[in-house]
């Protein structure tokens, strides 16, 4: 009987030493919802990208329409490029109805000194920035504000720009807020604003300016603004 009762002893402790309790399964853990894109807050992003904007390429090109320079000389591509704060390089490309002729003008600025080759004669004269039918020495800023500036944006579809991935927006913009781009830009002026922005950087690729700005302008005047090369080394000098 004490044999039997040893062995069932025995048992009973084997049992209890190969027993394991099994652990306690972690809480869940909470899983942030997706924020959803909002029109609004990509403008934001994008004001906020221009304003630290350093060094860029541009390129504005009438895809409706010209600027007019003076009587019979039209303006119909402005490219360059800017080093913030105090430093832009542009060539403007113009053409004369009658007769009729092609014409490039080169303007370097430095310091707030702008230089500009004569329409005929080709030497560098200094002129002040009023004269220029656009403004590039405040492009950074003048971006920002023209962003700020965007009612009613709308979220449009996903699309490439230069290879890049980006979100365009719609929206519009009164004619006068253009003023700091386009100097002259008049009042009154309901004009449609396209813009394509990399999304989370908030980068402004390209910008669409559907409508009148200036008073001259044709009603159906479209203006594409091109942005590249961000942050890239750039060396503007005035010249001789």
């Amino acid at each position: 009987m004490s044999a039997i009762i040893v062995v069932s002893v025995f048992a009973a402790g084997c049992a209890t030493q190969t027993t394991q309790t099994t652990p306690a399964a972690p809480p869940p853990t909470a899983t942030a919802t997706p924020v959803p894109l909002d029109a609004e807050a990509v403008l934001g992003l994008a004001a906020d990208w221009a304003l630290n904007l350093s060094t860029a390429t541009f390129a504005l090109d009438h895809w409706k329409g010209s600027t007019t320079l003076f009587p019979g000389v039209e303006m119909t591509r402005a490219s360059g490029a800017i080093d913030i704060p105090d430093k832009y390089r542009l060539v403007i490309e113009a053409q004369s109805t009658t007769p009729k002729a092609y014409f490039e003008v080169t303007v370097v600025s430095v310091g707030g000194e702008v230089r500009m080759t004569d329409f005929f004669t080709g030497r560098w004269r200094t002129v002040p920035q009023s004269v220029l039918p656009v403004d590039f020495s405040r492009l950074g800023v003048t971006l920002s504000e023209i962003v700020a500036g965007v009612v009613a944006p709308e979220l449009g579809e996903m699309e490439t720009v230069a290879g890049v991935e980006t979100r365009r927006i719609r929206g519009s913009i009164q004619s006068q807020k253009l003023a700091g781009l386009v100097p002259g830009s008049v009042e009154g002026f309901d004009v449609g604003m396209d813009l394509w922005v990399e999304i989370p950087e908030g980068v402004v690729h390209q910008v669409l300016i559907s409508g009148q700005v200036l008073s001259t302008d044709i009603p159906g005047s479209q203006r594409l603004l091109t942005l590249g090369d961000f942050g890239e080394p750039i060396t503007i000098n005035l010249p001789e």
